[in-house]
């Protein structure tokens, strides 16, 4: 049990830090849904079973966790590597995705399935770091950079991956105004995409100042999160 225990300790912290004993709340140190993934998938790899993420939120507190793993207790079959493989040209819509491009094939112009987000920051803002952040979460979700053209086979629609550079062109544009700022986020939220033509996603970044200092407004317009999310 205590090389159980020791190995969920190490495994927590190394994803949140030294975890000091074994009456620690994984919670209460910070843990949330993403880091219990890594930190099971640590603590199976280190103890040659699967611990499951349940576990670890039946029981956050280390000590209970590590006297309810037994190694070996835990379905151990073992499963296929993952494996990144080469995709064809050809790649057909899933059910989601074609559901979404009939019905944008309906009315291009419709915004109803836009999904409007904004964020208003205050105080001084990294930009070129924002900018990086936004490229790396466009290479990281292929689903906000993939478009639907018809023109495959038999004039059947299929998802075209486009590279970052071409999803989002110039990047995370920065707009510069002190008037007007809500008329123009509503444009973007109401103008509806072609999704056989173009990404689904928009940013801008609203730049400004007020009396009461500088401020930020990220706003990003992703449409259809159902079809997103089909596509991992």
């Amino acid at each position: 049990m205590r090389h159980v225990e020791g190995e969920h300790r190490f495994g927590v912290g190394e994803q949140l830090g030294p975890v000091r004993c074994g009456g620690d709340h994984f919670f209460a140190l910070g843990g949330n849904s993403l880091v219990a993934t890594r930190a099971v998938a640590r603590l199976s790899a280190a103890l040659g079973t699967r611990v499951p993420v349940r576990a670890l939120f039946d029981r956050p507190v280390v000590a209970d966790l590590a006297a309810g793993i037994v190694p070996g207790g835990y379905d151990t079959a073992e499963r296929p590597e993952l494996r990144a493989v080469e995709r064809g040209d050809f790649i057909p819509l899933s059910l989601a995705q074609l559901r979404m491009w009939v019905l944008n094939r309906i009315d291009p112009e419709s915004p109803a399935y836009n999904i409007p987000f904004a964020l208003h920051l205050r105080g001084s803002l990294d930009v070129p770091a924002l900018a990086q952040a936004v490229q790396d979460v466009l290479e990281r979700h292929e689903g906000l950079r993939t478009r639907y053209p018809a023109d495959g086979p038999d004039a059947q629609p299929f998802q075209q991956i486009l590279p970052v550079t071409e999803a989002l062109p110039h990047g995370l544009q920065v707009e510069h105004s002190t008037v007007g700022v809500l008329d123009r986020i509503a444009e973007l939220a109401t103008t509806g995409f072609d999704v056989t033509a173009e990404a689904p996603v928009r940013i801008r970044l609203f730049r400004g100042s007020e009396v009461i200092g500088k401020y930020h407004d990220l706003w990003h317009v992703a449409h259809s999160f159902r079809s997103i999310r089909s596509t991992g």
